[in-house]
């Protein structure tokens, strides 16, 4: 059972910008919330780490095709569950945690752009799920 290690978490990225990554993450964040998110990864293997970026792939995708529904449609509402759960693997969420997330894929342009190549807008209305997501659990 081969752990994740450090290279692989950030493969396809430098060494120089997963460092900048990181602290701007213990910026925003905190260095302990960095951290845990870390340890968690680390605990991951290979297998483990890749079929969460599968399952990340796969609501993303979803998302986009269900974006003529209304946020809090009970199909939209769903994925969002799928998401939050996915994206706590990463590190421990709440839903106020969640909700500072979804308002930063729309006010971070890389966040924006990571959602959008799926489909334009996708960040915003990953964003307005997610708060509805919010306000009800």
């Amino acid at each position: 059972r081969k752990k994740m290690d450090y290279n692989e978490m950030y493969k396809g990225f430098s060494k120089e910008q997963a460092e900048a990554w990181q602290q701007e993450a213990a910026e925003r964040w905190g260095t302990e919330t960095i951290a845990d998110a870390n340890k968690k990864a680390m605990a991951m293997n290979k297998g483990e780490w890749e079929a969460l970026q599968q399952k990340g792939e796969d609501i993303n995708k979803e998302l986009a095709m269900a974006m003529e529904l209304p946020a809090a449609d009970p199909k939209v509402q769903k994925l969002i569950k799928q998401h939050y759960e996915m994206i706590g693997k990463y590190f421990d969420l709440n839903p106020k945690v969640y909700g500072c997330l979804g308002d930063m894929y729309v006010s971070d342009e890389r966040f924006t752009a990571y959602y959008d190549k799926y489909r334009k807008g996708l960040a915003t209305f990953l964003r307005d799920a997610i708060h509805v997501f919010c306000e009800t659990a």
